[in-house]
């Protein structure tokens, strides 16, 4: 069967749609079959450490989840005495990856955000592969250019496993509400929603079986059509920071009195993460004008740790507020005493698993 599938059947259906051709067919197709064998060959695990390499841009200079969470599993699986090599297409040697030890190879990407890139398959790809010979790819980012590494992981019997840190069609669609600000917006955000999240599910439906593996932040998104009856789908629940450093004895009285605004006796809620639209954070200012009320007595107080493209939409909405603090990008042990310092954390994003997986884990 598996010579059939791999083999017999796509060489016969290359003949018959090309017959004028068939022996140039075969020629070149007993070429990629004797080039797919010598690296997986290559590539082969044996014992003692591994070689792997994660592609994805979930790294400096964007800010969010996935960069700290693909940070923290690169010097970890460094200190375990692995290999890493990180196929991107954002950052350089001063903020990039090489800082956790993995080495770099950079290719095409596509900003599709400032600072957010979206990495494509190209032919550097297959000769990173081909140099650095890893035993295991780890996809990072689920988009759709990952279809294209997940099939070039096929066609060269390398296992690929994939990590789930949001819902792409979730995403997409809260994505699409900042578009309408564009000339060309509308029809845009229209095709976004009424199509691409159909698009992708399509995609994940044909293409998920191909990789060895998947890995999920959420155990819920189990639950999603794309992963029934796939034999290797696992939760991966160890969160971003493997030193353990966020702890109640990073607790700080002059962090809780500037985050409150002077008003330590009041509960402290706070948000972390990017503020973008599909985060939903909108919702803050929505949470803040219900619970402090105009005319009422202060219930709390809030502090907004982050940046991101709607800074100014939130600016607008209560940066004028007293009971509401802008705290900015924190990070290491200004964000260890931010979480120690606050009573209760608000996070209203539906559309990133991360996030919640993050925070829970931090929090407790």
């Amino acid at each position: 069967a598996h010579l059939i599938k791999f083999t017999l059947g796509p060489l016969v259906s290359c003949c018959l749609l090309l017959p004028r051709h068939a022996i140039a067919v075969c020629v070149v197709f007993c070429a990629l079959k004797a080039a797919r064998a010598l690296l997986a060959a290559r590539c082969r695990a044996g014992p003692g450490k591994l070689r792997v390499m994660i592609v994805g841009d979930s790294f400096a200079p964007k800010v969010d989840g996935p960069r700290f969470f693909a940070e923290h599993t690169i010097r970890q699986l460094v200190e375990d005495g692995h290999e890493v090599h990180v196929y991107c297409s954002n950052g350089d040697a001063t903020i990039g990856p090489e800082l956790q030890g993995a080495s770099v190879t950079r290719g095409l990407g596509i900003e599709v955000f400032p600072s957010h890139s979206i990495t494509l398959p190209s032919p550097r790809f297959i000769s990173a592969m081909a140099t650095f010979k890893p035993h295991i790819v780890h996809l990072l980012d689920t988009h759709p250019g990952c279809i294209g590494f997940l099939l070039i992981c096929w066609v060269l019997a390398v296992p690929a496993v994939i990590s789930h840190h949001s819902r792409v069609d979730l995403y997409s669609v809260a994505v699409c509400h900042d578009l309408p600000k564009h000339a060309w917006g509308r029809f845009a955000a229209l095709a976004i929603v009424r199509i691409f999240p159909r698009v992708m599910r399509a995609l994940f439906l044909l293409f998920f079986p191909l990789a060895s593996g998947h890995l999920l932040l959420d155990p819920s998104q189990k639950r999603q059509p794309w992963f029934f009856r796939l034999p290797n789908v696992r939760p991966w629940s160890s969160a971003c920071d493997c030193r353990c450093q966020f702890h109640p004895k990073w607790r700080d009285t002059a962090v809780r009195l500037k985050l409150s605004g002077g008003r330590p006796d009041l509960p402290l809620v706070i948000f972390v993460g990017r503020l973008s639209p599909e985060k939903q954070v909108s919702k803050l200012a929505e949470l803040v004008q219900t619970v402090n009320a105009p005319g009422q007595p202060e219930c709390c107080r809030f502090a907004i740790i982050g940046d991101g493209p709607s800074i100014d939409e939130i600016k607008r909405g209560v940066g004028h507020r007293r009971d509401v603090y802008l705290a900015g990008i924190l990070v290491g042990e200004e964000l260890y005493r931010a979480y120690a310092s606050a009573d209760l954390l608000f996070s209203p994003t539906i559309t990133g698993t991360l996030d919640l997986a993050r925070h829970f884990l931090d929090t407790s």
